[in-house]
């Protein structure tokens, strides 16, 4: 008999969060590699879902999920109630919020994070509402609790009343369209479409207060009175609280701000980049240091949360609160060219470390355990 498999992928989709590209590789993947005549795979997506991977015959879309596309709606009632109506056997949450409750099913909840507890001042009420009087009840029906960094696991077991061996830590990977060459031609063609006319440091990802964008602006601007063939470029869309960015940018021409970055310019934007900046506050794992090490440039990142797990010793790490140690960063990266060639090496070979096959498999694992 098959074991019938449920997977929330409310968020999945290329123009979403980092969640949403995790989910697509993770899902094409896990699609790819149960086998049919064992496993049926019932995937509940979200108003903004987007497939587009090839999917078999042992897939069950339930196109109608999309309606309910509310995250405590779906916590509190729709993925129980489907799950148990269509006999699942597994259920697995790679959202924000599974289901709180379970009958007749076993249940997986992927944690990417909890900074609506830790950074409770500079969210929403409703986030922090739900980490700290839904995710309790999840937590005690899961028979699993999935994690992408021992530090996630850690703030896991310092919040909630969660046994150690509950909770699961697989890491992450880069995504593979950074390691593929560029012909130079389509480097510089990015470049004129974005009008960067001189070498950049970039960041990518939403601007937002956590990934200390107003702080990268800062540097940037301080270092420039120094060097004046470098530009700052940040490649993302508008999030959030961000106003101070864009006022202390509006007189800095050598400021570039992207917008959302479709993939097939972000690639070739990365790779022609001098050098990633990431000195994000926290991240549950924080997948542009990948990005960046299987682009081949060099990365200024972060000493906090999860980000020294996985960047190693191939970065430059620094105290993200202090502007001064991110000017000093950026000015070694200027000035000394041995050793940026350096952490372009070391970052090739920090990135082999991971793979989404290996987190894959790990995940499998996890659920043949559990199914026990």
């Amino acid at each position: 008999m098959k074991i019938k498999l449920g997977l929330d992928v409310r968020t999945m989709s290329e123009k979403g969060s980092g969640i949403g590209r995790v989910e697509i590789e993770i899902i094409k993947r896990l699609i790819e590699k149960l086998e049919e005549d064992k496993w049926e795979i019932h995937l509940f997506p979200g108003k903004e879902t987007v497939i587009n991977f090839k999917i078999k015959n042992n897939v069950i879309v339930y196109e109608n999920l999309r309606k309910h596309n509310s995250t405590l709606k779906r916590s509190i009632w729709f993925s129980s109630y489907y799950s148990m109506k269509n006999r699942l056997n597994l259920f697995h949450s790679l959202d924000f919020l599974g289901p709180s409750w379970k009958k007749g099913f076993k249940l997986i909840q992927t944690i990417h994070d909890i900074i609506p507890l830790i950074f409770s001042k500079e969210v929403s009420y409703k986030s922090l509402f739900m980490c700290k009087y839904i995710m309790p009840f999840m937590f005690k029906s899961a028979d699993y609790i999935l994690t992408f960094s021992q530090n996630t696991k850690n703030d896991l077991l310092k919040n909630y009343k969660i046994k150690d061996d509950k909770i699961k830590v697989v890491p992450l990977a880069g995504r593979d369209e950074f390691k593929k060459d560029i012909p130079e031609e389509k480097i510089e063609k990015v470049k004129k479409k974005y009008n960067i006319k001189k070498k950049y440091f970039i960041f990518t990802g939403t601007l937002e207060p956590k990934k200390n964008v107003v702080r990268i602006g800062k540097a940037f601007i301080n270092i420039k009175k120094k060097y004046n063939d470098i530009c700052l470029v940040f490649a993302g869309a508008k999030g959030w609280n961000v106003d101070e960015l864009y006022e202390i940018a509006k007189d800095e021409k050598d400021i570039i701000f992207t917008g959302f970055v479709p993939d097939e310019d972000l690639v070739p934007l990365v790779k022609g980049a001098f050098c990633s900046l990431f000195p994000s506050i926290y991240e549950g794992f924080g997948l542009p240091v990948l990005d960046a090490f299987n682009a081949g440039i060099p990365l200024i990142t972060s000493n906090t949360s999860s980000i020294p797990e996985i960047a190693g010793d191939a970065a430059i790490l620094i105290d993200p609160l202090s502007i001064e140690e991110l000017e000093n960063a950026m000015k070694i990266i200027l000035e000394n060219d041995g050793k940026r060639k350096e952490l372009i090496e070391k970052g090739k070979k920090q990135a082999e470390k991971f793979s989404w096959d290996k987190t894959v498999a790990e995940i499998i694992k996890l659920y043949e355990k559990v199914m026990l």
